[in-house]
């Protein structure tokens, strides 16, 4: 680092500098020096320190004191954080990159490790994690997988594309340069060894855009664009509202979009990651540490197989909306694992009970009060605008607070905390309800898009 002393002074002048490194209140080396300063001067004076090696991510602060003439003239603090030296990354399973444009495995390798490569025609049968490297996805080509692929196991990481290969795959996008993002799914093991504010203002400048230009045409008037610098991504993705979609990571407006974006489908599923890796492994330590557990992390996911919705009640049409394909009625003895949801009133809680009470999952949307009252579930009618998500919940996993927000006031029959039957939690200040039942567990939600639907008919 170094001191930046500027005298306006007619005559020379000194000025005495301290420094100190510290961790809390521990002093871990110190130094001092005099400055001379000729009259107009600017100078820069070095200060070199050794920091130390830690076991974890460890926040350290620099202080200064500077004195003219014996009295205090400038203090300043300037914070620290050190990481452990990065270790390979400990992979398992069969990895595989596919990177015609070579832009990712360099940086890969940055990593420790190399994975095998893959191009288009061979087999992805004995793969288990596919790495499509940076800009290695062109509008119009098919992609690298299948749904068939996913559905049976294959995990995909997906790296920074262009913006226009993401509008090709479905994706909104927005080209804004985000310095700041945001953890949402906190709880992920992507996490670890990282703290939300080191996923800000990453070092260096990205190069997938140019600076000062837009890419991207558009009808709607946009800022000018300047430098890259420090931006974490080039692009962020609108969070689609579709089942099977969980952001890891959020930012811009109204934390709409993301920049780490996960998939699920059958056994497999795909993390679409528009975070600007390239040039910083091995140089940002926060862009290592983050990059090393997602690679650790998809490579050793055991995740539980998607599972089949059935529908009681209602037509379906907001489930589709969903993404889902709903079949309709009870499911069968062979089943238990499905989730069953249940629109409004039903004939067959019975059944329905029975269902989950040998293991199924029932979502009740917009269980009637009398239905709720003869399950012993206790409710208060009242208006919301806003409620807020529970951080340990694992149903909310990647819900923030801008999906339970609204611009109208919605009359809920919200649950309260206390009288509720034994194994029954309630979340989202009430909207929300998960009780288990025998084997299984029944969730009901109180709102839902019908509450708002052809209220304003304008």
């Amino acid at each position: 680092k170094q001191i930046a002393a500027v005298w306006d002074g007619a005559a020379t002048t000194k000025v005495e500098a301290d420094w100190a490194l510290k961790q809390g209140e521990k002093i871990l080396s110190s130094g001092k020096q005099t400055i001379d300063l000729q009259a107009g001067e600017i100078r820069f004076a070095p200060v070199s320190l050794t920091l130390p090696q830690v076991e974890g991510r460890t926040e350290l602060v620099l202080e200064l004191n500077v004195r003219h003439d014996t009295k205090t003239l400038e203090t300043d603090r300037f914070p620290i954080e050190v990481f452990p030296r990065p270790v390979p990354v400990a992979a398992k399973g069969g990895m595989a990159l596919y990177d015609p444009l070579g832009k990712s495995g360099g940086d890969l390798k940055n990593l420790g490790i190399e994975p095998r490569p893959w191009k288009r025609g061979d087999s992805l049968a004995d793969i288990e994690v596919l790495i499509i490297g940076r800009e290695a996805i062109k509008p119009g080509d098919p992609l690298p997988y299948s749904t068939a692929d996913i559905q049976k196991g294959l995990r995909v990481l997906m790296l920074s594309q262009h913006p226009l290969a993401w509008r090709s795959l479905g994706f909104e996008t927005i080209e804004t340069m985000p310095r700041y993002v945001f953890p949402r799914d906190t709880g992920s093991p992507i996490f670890a060894g990282l703290e939300p504010k080191d996923l800000i203002n990453w070092r260096g400048s990205p190069d997938l855009l140019p600076e000062g230009q837009q890419v991207v045409a558009s009808d709607a008037p946009h800022a000018p664009k300047g430098t890259n610098r420090h931006a974490v991504a080039s692009v962020a993705l609108k969070t689609p509202h579709v089942a099977g979609f969980t952001p890891l990571i959020e930012t811009e407006f109204d934390l709409a979009y993301t920049t780490l974006l996960e998939f699920r489908d059958g056994k497999g599923g795909i993390w679409f990651s528009s975070l600007d890796f390239s040039g910083r492994l091995g140089t940002d330590p926060a862009a290592t540490l983050l990059a090393r557990n997602m690679i650790e992390t998809l490579s050793s996911a055991v995740w539980k197989e998607t599972r089949p919705v059935y529908l009681v009640g209602g037509d379906g049409a907001g489930l589709r909306r969903l993404g889902l394909e709903p079949r309709t009625g009870l499911p069968d003895e062979a089943a238990r694992d499905a989730i069953l949801v249940v629109e409004g009133e039903t004939s067959q809680a019975e059944k329905i009970r029975a269902f989950a009470d040998k293991g199924g999952t029932v979502v009740h949307v917009g269980r009637p009060e009398k239905e709720l009252q003869a399950a012993g579930l206790k409710t208060l009618r009242r208006p919301f605008y806003r409620a807020l998500p529970d951080k340990d919940a694992p149903l909310l996993r990647g819900m923030g607070p801008n999906l339970l927000r609204w611009q109208d006031a919605l009359e809920v029959a919200a649950f309260v905390p206390e009288g509720q039957p034994a194994g029954a939690r309630v979340m989202a200040e009430g909207l929300l309800l998960d009780r288990k039942i025998g084997q299984g567990r029944e969730i009901d939600l109180q709102v839902f898009p019908a509450l708002l639907e052809a209220r304003h008919a304008d």
